[in-house]
């Protein structure tokens, strides 16, 4: 009886000797941030459960400057020298991801993000690295136009239907339509065929699974980061349910790249991932090739880092245009002055004909990051330089990208949707942007673990944006006018994006 009377006594005094070890004797003592940050990671929890992880470093950035210590043994930066110190390939004894922020099922192969080995990543990644080369792109353009095309006949269809019962005159939800269009495209490249999310204008189950399934792995790698043995727990704790649907969802794609695979390996005329892949490593030893179970947790990746990510850009812009009518008068004019026609917009003139196109998409990227926070890595047991100061072993740092790409430090008017600022004098940019710290600007990291399908994700943005102004006007509606004000779990929690859209007279022949 006694014994068990003295265990909580025993648990205050050692939670009480935890806070004074962290504020007194840890080596992040020097870095500064608020006490209950440096005393407890429960507020840096509780901000992550909350949705709240990136508005939060925000603030402490603004402060207490570009390096924050927001919980006891993590510094968040918003330095642009951070981003090479911490992800690039020159920090002496590598910087190794956190896994404890990417759990996943003991039951399925590591992907290209989950591996905890570097060597293993290296050869995942070169491997996979032909499926998305300039070669494989410029073979996949027909497909991108062919499914970008059916999602503005589906718009214009979407509206036509809204506007006939009178539901505020032709508004749709633009946020749908894009993910619709990214899934198509990703489904077709990682699976080998469509997922038909365009031609039924509606979500599968699986997708509904994907966004559910975004939030809860947010709440559980929040947890288990600061309390690791709830990552042990997670099959006792999760509902059977929920653990069927997750298996469900593993086995959906799985089956789509055996039905895939069974089609025959590199098929000319199908420029998927596939294809690409097994074309590059045509006559390599077997150890060279992937796994079975490589292919599948891979291909369940790129259905949602290749989707989700490229929508929420997409739909931020929009919203960003259609809040600032010039920029958005500024980039209808470019488009529908340089192209006669819709075939002419293709991936390459879109980079090289349209400036503040790329100025629109690079400014959108920083003011609504799809993935705002920061991707965590170790120090290693040497310790390492990090924006110009030592960080001893075992802290865990991270450039925040919200945090770096808002800050008065590093940009001219912050908050501000200012396309301007990526522009040379000679086409209309401004001289107040001049000190802007670009190096800053990483919205798809560095280094050797940075976003393999940043060309991807740059040509499908450009390509739809430039189509759906090239085919409609737009408005935002008034439901939607607070829009960007969301929580963000891993990646933003976006409500529906309604916009009015007006057909441009011609576009259709009928």
């Amino acid at each position: 009886m006694v014994a068990i009377q003295i265990i909580p006594l025993l648990l205050l005094a050692w939670a009480a000797g935890r806070v004074i070890y962290n504020l007194f004797f840890h080596p992040l003592r020097g870095y500064p941030g608020p006490l209950l940050c440096r005393a407890t990671p429960l507020p840096r929890m509780r901000a992550r459960l909350a949705g709240r992880s990136p508005i939060q470093s925000l603030e402490l950035h603004k402060r207490y400057g570009k390096v924050v210590r927001v919980s006891p043994n993590e510094l968040s930066y918003s330095d642009g020298d951070a981003w090479k110190d911490i992800y690039g390939y020159g920090n002496k004894g590598s910087l190794m991801r956190d896994f404890r922020t990417t759990p996943r099922g003991r039951d399925i192969e590591p992907s290209l993000i989950s591996t905890e080995d570097n060597d293993e990543h290296r050869h995942l990644r070169s491997i996979l690295s032909p499926a998305f080369s300039q070669r494989a792109l410029k073979e996949q353009e027909p497909l991108l136009l062919k499914y970008i095309g059916l999602m503005a006949d589906k718009i214009r269809e979407r509206a036509a239907a809204a506007a006939a019962n009178n539901a505020d005159g032709g508004a749709v939800d633009i946020t749908q339509f894009f993910n619709f269009a990214t899934f198509d495209i990703m489904s077709d490249l990682a699976f080998g065929n469509p997922m038909g999310l365009l031609e039924k204008s509606e979500y599968t189950d699986w997708v509904r699974n994907t966004f559910a399934g975004i939030k809860l792995f947010s709440f559980r790698a929040s947890v288990s980061y600061y309390v690791p043995v709830v990552d042990v727990l997670m099959p006792l704790l999760l509902p059977r349910s929920l653990q069927a649907k997750r298996k469900a969802h593993m086995k959906y794609a799985a089956d789509q790249v055996h039905a895939r695979l069974a089609r025959g390996g590199a098929i000319e005329g199908r420029p998927d991932i596939w294809t690409q892949v097994l074309r590059a490593y045509e006559g390599q030893h077997e150890r060279v090739k992937l796994t079975m179970g490589q292919m599948e947790s891979n291909a369940s990746l790129f259905m949602v880092a290749g989707t989700e990510t490229t929508a929420t850009l997409l739909s931020g812009a929009v919203y960003l245009l259609a809040t600032h009518p010039p920029a958005y008068a500024r980039l209808a004019k470019e488009i529908r002055t340089t192209f006669r026609s819709k075939e002419e917009m293709t991936l390459e003139a879109l980079q090289s004909r349209l400036p503040f196109l790329v100025a629109v998409v690079d400014e959108a990227l920083r003011v609504y990051p799809p993935v705002p926070d920061g991707q965590i890595r170790r120090v290693p047991k040497q310790g390492a330089e990090i924006a110009g100061r030592y960080v001893p072993p075992d802290a865990t740092v991270f450039v925040t990208q919200w945090a770096a790409f808002h800050s008065k430090e590093n940009f001219e008017a912050p908050d501000d949707f200012c396309p301007e600022r990526w522009l040379p004098e000679s086409e209309g940019g401004e001289k107040r942007f001049a000190r802007d710290d670009k190096k800053v600007f990483q919205p798809f990291s560095v280094g050797p673990r940075n976003c393999l399908g940043m060309n991807l994700a740059y040509h499908e943005i450009r390509l739809m944006l430039s189509y759906l102004i090239w085919h409609f006007d737009f408005e935002l509606c008034k439901e939607s006018e607070r829009w960007i004000e969301q929580k963000a779990y891993t990646l933003w929690a976006k409500p529906p994006l309604m916009i009015k859209v007006t057909p441009v007279p011609g576009r259709w022949k009928d």
